[in-house]
Formats: C-alpha cells, sequence, structure tokens
C-alpha cells in the first residue's frame, strides 16, 4: 500500500510509505495515514498537505500562520539582541538584558557616589563616551521604551497574522 504520514495538527506531509516494500515503526498518536494513488505517489515533489482526507498542495492557512508567526519570533528575537541608535546619545546602542542591567548599575553607582560626575559607557561596537548621571537616566528610560516597541510590533503582527484570512495575506505581514 502506497500512504502519507501526517501531522493530525497541521496537515502537513512527513513521510511517503510504500507498505508493500517496506515495514515502518507504529506511527506516534499526533500522525495519521492516508492512502495515496500511483499517480501521486509518482508526483512527491514539494510540500504536500492532508486536508479534509485528501492530499493536496495547497498548504492551510494555519501552517501559513504557524509559518509567519515563526518568522517574526525570530525578527523579534535578534532586535532584541541587537544595537539601535540612541536618540539620546546619537549613537548605536547595545540592546540586551545584560545591557539594561548595567545602564542601571551605572546609575546606581553614580547615585550612590555625588562626587563623581561622570563615568565611561561602552556604546555598541566598543566605542566609549563619557556620560552623566542624567544622561544614562535618560538612555535607560529611552532603552524601555525601545523594547517596549519591539513588544507591541510584535504583538501588533502576531494579531494581524492570526487574523488574516488568506494565505497571501499572512505571507504579506512581516517584520
Amino acid at each position: 500500500m502506497l500512504q502519507v504520514v501526517y501531522d493530525t495538527n497541521t496537515g502537513q506531509v512527513l513521510q511517503w510509505q510504500d507498505t508493500d516494500k517496506y515495514n515502518y515503526a507504529p506511527i506516534p498518536s499526533n500522525l495519521s495515514t492516508l492512502e495515496v494513488t500511483q499517480d501521486q505517489w509518482n508526483n512527491q515533489q514539494g510540500e504536500w498537505f492532508v486536508a479534509n482526507g485528501q492530499l493536496t498542495q495547497q498548504m492551510p492557512l494555519s501552517i501559513a500562520q504557524s509559518r509567519q508567526l515563526s518568522i517574526i519570533k525570530t525578527a523579534f528575537n535578534q532586535a532584541m539582541i541587537s544595537p539601535y541608535t540612541s536618540t539620546v546619545l546619537s549613537k548605536p546602542v547595545d540592546y540586551n538584558q545584560q545591557s539594561l542591567l548595567n545602564v542601571q548599575g551605572l546609575i546606581t553607582y553614580l547615585q550612590a557616589n555625588p562626587t563623581i560626575t561622570s563615568i565611561q559607557f561602552r556604546c555598541a561596537y566598543n566605542n566609549f563616551i563619557q556620560l552623566t548621571l542624567t544622561q544614562l537616566q535618560s538612555l535607560l528610560l529611552e532603552m524601555i521604551q525601545y523594547g517596549l516597541s519591539l513588544h507591541q510590533k510584535k504583538w501588533t503582527l502576531e494579531s494581524e497574522i492570526n487574523n488574516a484570512t488568506t494565505i497571501s495575506a499572512v505571507q504579506s505581514i512581516t517584520w
């Protein structure tokens, strides 16, 4: 018998099997099989899905949404660790969790040592500048706002993807 093994949640075909020629391991509970014709077997190229009990190359909307959400998540994660140009400093600044902690630490240090009026700060790409307490506080606020804007952009795009009604509309939503 010729059959495909597919994911019952997504419909995505994962494997083509010829059970007359080969023995296969038992199918896990989240997968299922569908018998295919010889013509379908001969045309395995490309990506296949099972929708409404039929083999098709038409991607289900849910798969397109899942893939686009993954692309958005990857872009968001990259943005969360990439430098951005600070409007406070007019220079590229690293943006990640450690950078936020470093700026908070410098603020705490200057607040505890009022006789020190500025401190060296390392921007992105190993560029150093002197910053005052006020500049560091402004930078921290800007960094928090930047992170929030990244989250808001991600949430908006996720909502647009989840509410899109066609595959082309889903695929047109990018970071």
